[in-house]
């Protein structure tokens, strides 16, 4: 097919073997070109395997991430949404970002068409001329959420710097990633937290309050790419920006002596209130002019499980000195100390206090302690000792770690991790458990937040949640139940806190803990190192997550999560069978050798490219198509290489052969962005590379419970 005097449009006939290379020339009126060095790839057919969100809304806009294989040789791939049978057809062009997913659009739907919500919508995949129709083949519209104006139209927001928005057909319409909070036209420019079916809550980014020159800012909410509600303006009302009224204003109204009277009299307010503050820090938290404890050592009840811990673990309180909190968790609070040494050596240690004092728990706060004694491998956090005061009991100390806690690192949009160090940190994290297993102990709440780096980065798991940012949001507070053993008896179990979106489903129904239910758990970490930091099952609510388990829903892989460790890794992680979960030492030795043929692959990638380079580094985008005398009809001819689909025919070559101009469409980024996850453009660059940066961390947790 001619397009024009430039370009030829031509679609090739099914190939017999799969990665068959094939020779190119062009005929015209008897006259042959061949083209120099360039060769027609054959691949197998595409496949789906599934694809996600299952819900958007009328308004459209929401990317489908689908997973399959080989689906970048297709030249124009779209996803076909059909309408009772026939009624209504929508098209929607989709973009392949590696040879294992790409990324579609929900389709709008046309108001005046007067369909009724909820509609369902019957999905199939349009691979040029191949037609695959998923085992999930159909996408709920629902009606489009509504965020309300604010009340006054110009809100003044708190020291907090969190913005409340009310709506109505919220949650049930879209889950908290699919939010974009703008504030005079910044992308993320307000962080969302917690959403329910009524209102919104953000927290302002640092980099939005910097840029905020003005009092007054235009706030505004996208919903995917179709749907913008204008909701008012935002005044700040902090420390740097106190007061609405001009400073000419008020020295009109009060003097400029009353204003100076009032600022030195505000100044010697606070400063006599500081001093005060530290005055009764330091009384509580220091040892003063020699006033030590004389109590050193726990009441009587105690003493049994105190003497097991030996005299080379009871740390006498005159050598500690404590700082400022660092971590604050569910059950504790974190301090920073120094411990001075008998050589007169001080170290760094972190000191954690319980914060239920009550016998029970301190009685398990100490045992717990008593057993990390015994530990000693380099992924595990070992004990340093205990001390005692009457104020805070037991202090447990730990080896200090420089770098915090994993979760607030990976989340942290300074630190750019690679791929190959977050699947390391993975494989320190199961050399851990596998060492914990060997003693037969089970951790129980196994989190990103519960293990911590240390000044090389290497990763040590933590039974104490010694993390700097942890909320109370991570554990979800499960009603009384009843439940009954095998011999018949009913046992009524109380109200507890729970890591429940780390836990397995045995675990929150019984209230029973395994090494089986850790491995779980552990499947959860490697999704949350993946996905830089985010809460696992974001959308859903806390009280539903033991139905979506329980039904078979599993957590989806992450957007840079290569495949292989996904389905031979995670989901292995996540059978409902806890037998058939795979062991730490299996984990740890698969997720080895996942990462090894990675890295091969990846290697030999860039052999290949380098050698197209070579081939091809004379070579443009244009292709030249000379008309040859009759005693001389081939002409060697320069043009990029191509690939195709194998065996089912019908794919279109163009030449010039062009990439895509929507390359960027899985990040939703401004271009200025030149540090963001490069992504190959050459077709046959289908290798996940280890080595490439992660795009910077944002944050999209889920509703809070209230």
């Amino acid at each position: 097919m001619l397009v024009n005097t430039n370009e030829i449009i031509c679609i090739n006939q099914a190939c017999k073997n799969d990665f068959e290379q094939l020779e190119l020339s062009i005929q015209v009126n008897n006259n042959i070109w061949q083209l120099e060095q360039t060769y027609f790839q054959c691949k197998s057919n595409p496949m789906v395997f599934d694809w996600y969100p299952k819900k958007s809304i009328l308004s459209g806009g929401f990317k489908l991430i689908v997973n399959g294989e080989n689906v970048d040789v297709v030249q124009m791939p779209m996803m076909k949404f059909v309408y009772n049978i026939s009624d209504y057809v929508f098209i929607s062009l989709c973009e392949s970002i590696t040879s294992s997913q790409m990324i579609c659009l929900s389709p709008g739907i046309d108001k005046n068409l007067r369909l009724n919500p909820p509609i369902d919508l019957y999905v199939t995949f349009i691979m040029d001329n191949v037609k695959i129709i998923p085992e999930d083949d159909i996408l709920t519209i629902v009606h489009d959420p509504i965020y309300y104006p604010f009340e006054d139209y110009i809100q003044e927001i708190n020291s907090t710097n969190i913005i409340k928005f009310e709506g109505s057909n919220l949650a049930s319409t879209h889950s908290i990633d699919l939010i974009d909070v703008r504030i005079d036209n910044m992308n993320n420019a307000c962080i969302p937290f917690n959403l329910t079916n009524t209102y919104l809550m953000c927290l302002i980014a640092k980099l939005a309050l910097n840029n905020m020159q003005d009092f007054e800012a235009n706030v505004e909410v996208r919903i995917g790419t179709n749907l913008t509600f204008l909701i008012g303006k935002i005044i700040l009302q902090n420390a740097t920006k106190s007061s609405l009224l001009p400073v000419p204003y008020i020295t009109r109204q009060i003097g400029l002596w009353t204003m100076i009277i009032l600022i030195i009299l505000s100044s010697i307010t606070i400063l006599s209130l500081i001093f005060l503050l530290v005055i009764v820090i330091r009384r509580r938290y220091f040892h003063l002019s020699g006033k030590y404890h004389k109590q050193n050592s726990p009441p009587q009840f105690y003493q049994d499980v105190w003497c097991e811990l030996g005299k080379k673990w009871q740390i006498h309180p005159k050598y500690l000195t404590i700082a400022e909190k660092i971590g604050q968790g569910c059950f504790g609070d974190v301090y920073k100390g120094e411990l001075k040494q008998n050589d007169n050596r001080t170290i760094e240690v972190a000191v954690k206090v319980l914060r239920d004092q009550n016998v029970a728990s301190m009685h398990e706060f100490l045992f717990e302690a008593n057993r990390m004694k015994d530990f000693s491998h380099s992924n595990v956090l070992s004990l340093i000792g205990v001390a005692w005061d009457p104020t805070r009991k037991a202090m447990v100390l730990l080896p200090y770690m420089k770098n915090g806690d994993l979760r607030s690192y990976i989340s942290n949009e300074k630190n750019r991790p690679t791929v190959r160090q977050l699947i390391t940190w993975g494989i320190q994290v199961a050399d851990g458990m596998e060492y914990l297993s060997s003693l037969k102990f089970v951790h129980r709440d196994l989190a990103t937040r519960n293990c911590m780096l240390d000044e090389n980065l290497i990763c040590r798991i933590s039974d104490f949640g010694l993390s700097r940012d942890v909320f109370d949001r991570d554990y979800y507070l499960v009603p009384r139940t009843t439940t009954k053993e095998k011999d018949g008896l009913a046992i009524q179990i109380p109200p507890r806190r729970l890591p429940i979106r780390w836990l397995s489903p045995e675990s929150i129904e019984t209230s029973r803990y395994t090494i089986q239910s850790d491995v779980w758990s552990y499947g959860v970490l490697l999704w949350e190192l993946l996905s830089r930091g985010k809460t696992p099952y974001p959308g859903i609510d806390n009280g539903d997550i033991f139905s979506y388990v329980k039904n078979g829903y599993r957590l989806p892989q992450p957007t840079y999560c290569p495949q292989l460790l996904y389905k031979s890794a995670m989901i292995l992680c996540w059978h409902v069978d806890p037998a058939q979960r795979p062991s730490f030492k299996q984990l740890a030795q698969d997720i080895r050798n996942i990462l090894h043929q990675l890295e091969i692959e990846q290697q030999q990638q860039k052999q290949y490219l380098q050698q197209h380079q070579q081939t091809s580094s004379a070579d443009d985008d244009t292709t030249i198509v000379e008309r040859c005398s009759a005693d001389r009809k081939i002409k060697r001819l320069s043009t990029t290489s191509m690939s195709s689909s194998g065996s089912i025919g019908g794919q279109y070559i163009t030449t010039p052969h062009r990439q895509s101009e929507n390359i960027q469409l899985l990040f939703d980024r401004d271009r200025d962005d030149e540090d963001a996850y490069a992504v190959a453009v050459n077709s046959s660059a289908d290798i996940f590379s280890t080595t490439r940066l992660l795009p910077k961390y944002t944050e999209t947790s889920i509703a809070e419970d209230a």
